[in-house]
């Protein structure tokens, strides 16, 4: 590939690319969380990070595109959990809002970070 590229040679890149082997981690999520229940019992930090990231500007580090989506996951997931009737409680703190809801017979819990302004400087 160093070489096709130092030589220009478009057509030797397109050949080693389509040779390049396409990966996927499907077998490293399903050895983690065999179940669904597994997955919902790890579910706290991952939620608490995408509730952070919705909250995010766009910034050079943060795309618009990746806080857009944090928040179009949040938005379903809060609707998942309003219709299922889940909340079971709510905190509020120094922190943030502090949300519990039961899935499955599973408690989560997760953060919500309070909305303030941010400064850009």
């Amino acid at each position: 590939m160093g070489r096709a590229y130092g030589m220009k040679d478009l057509q030797e890149m397109r050949k080693q690319l389509s040779l390049h082997p396409t990966l996927t981690l499907d077998h490293i999520i399903k050895e983690r969380y065999p179940t669904f229940i597994d997955a919902l019992r790890d579910m706290d930090d991952a939620l608490s990070l995408c509730f952070l990231f919705s909250t995010f500007p766009s910034l050079k580090h943060v795309p618009r595109d990746q806080s857009g989506l944090c928040r179009r996951l949040t938005v379903e997931f809060l609707h998942a959990c309003i219709h299922a009737k889940a909340l079971r409680k709510v905190f509020v703190s120094i922190k943030g809002y502090y949300y519990q809801v039961e899935i499955m017979g599973q408690t989560i819990t997760w953060i919500v970070p309070h909305h303030f302004a941010f400064q850009v400087r």
